[in-house]
C-alpha cells in the first residue's frame, strides 16, 4: 500500500500545465499502491496530454488493474477518463469497470458503465491538499480540499473489494463511491455495489448511508466520537468498506488525521478540509436527497 499527496494541485484545469499535473497524481497513486498500468493500444500520455476545450469532455483514456490474491479468479479491470466536469476548467473523470480488457481501452465483460467523478463547484485556481492512497484491491481520493471558505471543490473516489463480517476481502463484487459533481459543496454524492463476475447491479444508491448522530453540535459522549462508514447496499446493507469515514462538522478540525478501529486493526485516516456539505445523504423522498455537514475522510496508510 502507498500514500501520495499534494499541496500545489489547483481545481482547474483550464492549462495543460495543471491537467496533466491532474492525471499525473491519480496515476502515481495507482502505481503506488501496486495497481498495474495494462499495455492497452491508445492510451493517453500524462506527459502530453491537452487540457479539455469544453464540458463534460474526456481527452483521453487510461487502463489499470487490481493485483491482490483475489485477481486470478475475480479481475477487475479500471478504466479511467480524464477530463472536465460540469465546466471546461473543473477537474473530472470517468471510470468504468470490467473484468477483463480487450487490449484497445476495451472491457471482454463490463460490470459497471461509465460514471462521472467531478469536483463539485466552480474550477478554482486557490491551492488545496490533495490526497491520494492505494494498494493491489482499493483506490481512494480526495483531491483539492481545503480548509478556505472561498473553496467549495474536492473530487472524491473510492474502490475496494466487497468484505466479509469480519473485514476481509471477498470476490462478490466491488464497493464504489464517488462524488459526480452534481452538489454544491465538495463530497460525495452516490455508492454502488458492483456484482462480480457479472451480472445485474443493485440499482444506485443516491445519497450516502452512514450511521452517526443527526447533531451538528459536537457528539463525544463518555469519550466516544461518532464516526461512520459507508454503507453499501445489495437488497440489504452490506459489511462495509474500510475506505471511507464521515463525522459531523464540529467534532474535529479540517484537514485533521487520526486512527480508529476497524474490523479489529487500527487505520489511519485523512480528513477533508471543510467541513460545509460534505456529504449527501438520502432523505425521505424516494430518490431526492439533501446535503448535510460534515467532514468525510479516506484511508491513508
Amino acid at each position: 500500500m502507498a500514500t501520495v499527496s499534494d499541496s500545489g494541485l489547483v481545481a482547474d484545469v483550464s492549462t495543460d500545465a495543471r491537467f496533466r499535473a491532474f492525471i499525473q497524481f491519480v496515476d502515481g497513486a495507482l502505481a503506488g499502491g501496486g495497481w498495474v498500468h495494462t499495455a492497452d493500444t491508445g492510451q493517453l500520455d500524462p506527459t502530453t496530454a491537452t487540457h479539455p476545450a469544453a464540458s463534460n469532455t474526456v481527452v483521453g483514456y487510461r487502463m489499470y488493474r487490481m493485483d491482490d490474491t483475489l485477481q486470478a479468479t475475480k479481475p477487475v479491470f479500471l478504466k479511467l477518463g480524464f477530463g472536465s466536469g460540469a465546466a471546461a476548467a473543473t477537474p473530472a473523470l470517468f471510470f468504468s469497470l470490467g473484468t477483463g480488457s480487450d487490449g484497445a481501452l476495451g472491457f471482454t465483460t463490463m460490470v459497471m458503465a461509465e460514471q462521472r467523478c467531478a469536483a463539485a463547484g466552480n474550477s478554482t485556481t486557490i491551492i488545496g491538499s490533495s490526497f491520494g492512497s492505494a494498494a493491489t484491491n482499493r483506490l481512494q481520493l480526495m483531491l483539492f480540499s481545503s480548509t478556505s471558505t472561498s473553496v467549495n471543490m474536492s473530487l472524491v473516489f473510492s474502490l475496494e473489494r466487497t468484505k466479509d463480517a469480519t473485514g476481509a476481502d471477498t470476490g462478490a463484487g466491488l464497493l464504489v463511491t464517488w462524488g459526480n459533481g452534481d452538489n454544491s459543496g465538495h463530497g460525495i454524492s452516490r455508492t454502488q455495489y458492483v456484482v462480480l463476475p457479472t451480472g445485474a447491479n443493485p440499482p444506485q444508491e443516491l445519497g450516502v448511508c452512514v450511521a452517526i448522530s443527526n447533531q451538528n453540535s459536537p457528539t463525544a459522549f463518555s469519550s466516544a466520537i461518532g464516526i461512520s462508514l459507508i454503507t453499501h447496499f445489495a437488497g440489504v446493507a452490506q459489511p462495509p468498506g474500510i475506505g471511507l469515514v464521515a463525522t459531523n462538522r464540529n467534532d474535529f478540525v479540517g484537514l485533521a488525521s487520526f486512527t480508529m478501529i476497524v474490523y479489529g486493526s487500527p487505520h489511519i485516516y485523512q480528513l477533508s478540509g471543510r467541513s460545509s456539505s460534505v456529504l449527501c445523504v438520502p432523505t425521505s423522498s424516494a430518490g431526492s436527497s439533501a446535503l448535510r455537514d460534515g467532514f468525510l475522510g479516506i484511508l491513508f496508510e
